[in-house]
């Protein structure tokens, strides 16, 4: 990110909370955002951080109005994530459709009747020193920065890469 769009962002988000600036991936910023809305969140990142806009939506159901740039019931695995990043498929800003085995929302319907596929998403930062990152509001807590094998560690896989329209 250049400096004067990161200086734009500083000044714009000051109110929000804290943008690290460090080499390379940056933090996302900290919002005033209810608990276990990680959509909102992404899509307020993404806005801000990458100028795309998402679609006003749960979890579960962006996908029917963002382009699914790829998808798997089985999980994408940390690797193959890694090539599609590499390859230019997966791009900072894109928002990442993450299954947790663990949810409470497991077995509910999304807005077209069908059986949730997933239902957190978070969003992709960036690569640094061949480490892929994302940002997440995770229940209550706002992660701006954290390692995207951090989504397996916790038992979680992604089953689709979302772009806008």
């Amino acid at each position: 990110m250049g400096k004067k769009l990161q200086t734009l962002l500083l000044g714009a988000l000051l109110n929000l909370g804290t943008f690290e600036s460090e080499a390379g991936v940056k933090a996302a910023p900290k919002y005033n955002i209810p608990d276990n809305h990680c959509a909102q969140y992404a899509r307020q990142a993404a806005k801000d951080l990458f100028g795309k806009i998402y679609p006003r939506a749960d979890a579960w159901n962006m996908r029917y109005d963002s382009k699914i740039v790829a998808r798997s019931e089985k999980g994408i695995s940390e690797e193959k994530l890694s090539k599609l990043a590499e390859a230019g498929v997966l791009k900072p800003g894109m928002i990442l459709g993450v299954y947790n085995p663990r949810s409470t929302y497991n077995g509910h319907t999304d807005k077209t009747g069908n059986k949730l596929e997933y239902s957190h998403v978070v969003i992709y930062t960036g690569s640094e020193n061949g480490t892929n990152y994302i940002a997440q509001q995770l229940g209550k807590n706002q992660i701006t920065k954290e390692p995207l094998r951090n989504i397996s560690v916790r038992g979680h896989k992604v089953e689709e890469i979302l772009d806008v329209k």
